[in-house]
């Protein structure tokens, strides 16, 4: 008898299902085109001699290759001593990987970034920001992410802001129709019941998430556990009747 197994392979790793038919056909999945365009630019930059590129992408690759906290785009760039930036364009192939322009860092920089400083605009609060709970999240269609102050208890509803601060990976804006919230007035508003409280627990103590209610009892070397005593139970009762019996034919 051999096990089956059910470990994603190579086909399942490197591709996906075909999102226009749905069927049995296969595509290169994003982390796949990710790090195949990352290739790409490195071998683009060293045959470069421009300091920066702006490189037009699919907004949901162009995510995977600046990856969490930008550390595939710092990487490339360390690598590389270029300066690029990503343009996400909705609608465009997943496979599309341009570098549209190069030349000077601010001049690349300044084309690229999709906000300024001291715009305003109306937008949709979509979704909490993930470590700060007083503030939310709007992203354009490019994928590039507006952090917006003191709204996390306005998701979903449409406000206007101003932006206050533009950086290469994300903008931060104040908002102007509804009053900002504190991290305290956020944080208050929280079920408590949503989130799993951890017991506390000692250095290298266990701790049994499914029974945590009651102590736990550890048993003595050569004490018989619940099991072992509720099946010798039985055997006792039915041996007393007979060792009386056997008195009384002595008698």
């Amino acid at each position: 008898m051999t096990r089956e197994n059910v470990t994603d392979g190579v086909r399942e790793i490197l591709t996906e299902k075909c999102p226009q038919c749905a069927g049995e056909g296969r595509v290169l999945s994003d982390e796949t085109l990710a790090i195949e365009n990352l290739r790409h630019l490195r071998r683009h930059a060293r045959l470069s001699s421009s300091e920066a590129f702006l490189v037009e992408l699919n907004p949901d690759v162009a995510a995977r290759m600046i990856g969490a906290g930008g550390k595939r785009l710092l990487g490339l760039e360390a690598e590389t001593a270029k300066t690029f930036s990503f343009v996400g364009i909705e609608g465009a192939p997943r496979e599309r990987c341009a570098v549209v322009k190069e030349g000077a860092v601010a001049a690349i920089l300044e084309e690229a970034l999709p906000v300024a400083v001291g715009q305003e605009l109306e937008l949709v609060v979509a979704e909490p920001h993930m470590f700060q709970a007083a503030d939310a999240v709007h992203r354009l269609e490019s994928g590039y992410p507006i952090v917006v102050a003191g709204g996390g208890a306005y998701i979903g509803e449409t406000h206007r802001v101003r932006i206050a601060l533009v950086g290469r990976l994300e903008a931060h804006a104040e908002i102007l129709t509804a009053r900002p919230v504190t991290e305290e007035e956020m944080l208050a508003l929280l079920d408590p019941r949503s989130d799993v409280q951890e017991p506390q627990r000692g250095l290298m103590e266990r701790v049994d998430y499914e029974d945590r209610g009651r102590g736990r009892r550890t048993r003595k070397r050569g004490e018989k556990g619940a099991d072992e005593k509720k099946a010798a139970a039985p055997a006792a009762t039915a041996s007393a009747p007979a060792s009386e019996e056997g008195g009384r034919d002595g008698e």
